[in-house]
């Protein structure tokens, strides 16, 4: 599964194929998350109850929501690779603030009518439905770097990443 990195290399040769490699990142990430959260579900309560004792009920009962966010994130980070192969910044940016304001309006909204698990179903709606957005955006920067190669123009350099550049 490709990192940043990896995806910059990778879309350097094929945008096309760098969007082929983080839609199968997102499918191992919301695969693993999804098994994690029916093992933690499936636990037997006394196993729950050892490792969490009072609190193990009322967290039992957020697991499957919960567990809708936590898909919802891997499904985001990898669309999140993706735009940041791609150097689209402003396309990300866009995103964030779409996903955040679905997030934090479905959280509340959730948490409001139906308390723990609302907030998590609320949260996870707003993820997955913001999802729609980031990868929409992906694939605008994909095919706008693929038109500008095919007109005979430059790819664009993504921008050095502060985590790994030097001083």
């Amino acid at each position: 599964a490709p990192g940043v990195a990896e995806s910059v290399r990778i879309a350097r040769r094929s945008p096309r194929r760098m969007m082929r490699a983080v839609e199968q990142l997102a499918v191992a990430l919301v695969v693993v998350f999804v098994a994690w959260g029916v093992v933690v579900y499936l636990l037997p309560d006394p196993v729950g109850e050892a490792l969490l004792k009072r609190s193990w009920q009322p967290t039992h009962e957020v697991i499957p929501a919960y567990t809708a966010v936590v898909a919802a994130q891997g499904m985001l980070t990898a669309a999140t690779v993706g735009l940041r192969a791609m150097a689209a910044a402003k396309r990300s940016l866009r995103s964030r603030l779409v996903t955040g304001v679905l997030a934090v309006a479905g959280g509340t909204v959730g948490a409001t009518t139906s308390g723990a698990v609302g907030a998590a179903t609320g949260l996870a709606l707003g993820l997955w439905i913001g999802g729609i957005q980031w990868w929409h955006q992906l694939g605008l920067a994909v095919t706008e770097e693929e038109e500008r190669r095919a007109a005979g123009e430059a790819p664009v350099a993504p921008a050095p990443d502060p985590a790994t550049a030097g001083p």
